[in-house]
């Protein structure tokens, strides 16, 4: 599957209700993880680009800068828990949500129309 591209900012959606949002965790060791974390209510995510079939990665939108800690934070206390032994090598996580959280009531888009990225998601 190709990458759709899409230039950020152009999807902005916030999040109603406090939900479980998936990552990558990516380690100095040759190793890719994958958890989930806790996001709050409220916050605010730009889609980046296609992940995969059913999936966008996803970025904190910039109005989110104060409250990117604690996200950060969630994410780490996740992947310490999950993979402990690894846990002084991460280098960093890549947020992503899937295809069936995107129709939920929880998710609002503020910009750009849900349903015609939904559509574009499918059509590939």
């Amino acid at each position: 599957m190709d990458n759709f591209e899409i230039t950020p900012g152009d999807y902005i959606f916030e999040l109603t209700e406090k939900t479980w949002i998936g990552f990558l965790v990516s380690y100095y060791a040759p190793f890719t993880g994958r958890a989930e974390c806790i996001v709050p209510a409220g916050f605010r995510f730009s889609i980046r680009k296609s992940m995969r079939d059913d999936a966008f990665y996803i970025e904190p939108f910039e109005s989110e800068k104060s409250k990117e800690s604690v996200l950060f934070a969630n994410a780490d206390m996740e992947a310490e828990l999950k993979y402990p032994q690894l846990y002084d090598k991460i280098q960093g996580f890549a947020f992503y949500i899937t295809e069936q959280q995107l129709k939920n009531e929880n998710v609002h888009f503020v910009k750009g129309d849900k349903e015609q990225l939904l559509r574009t998601l499918l059509s590939m």
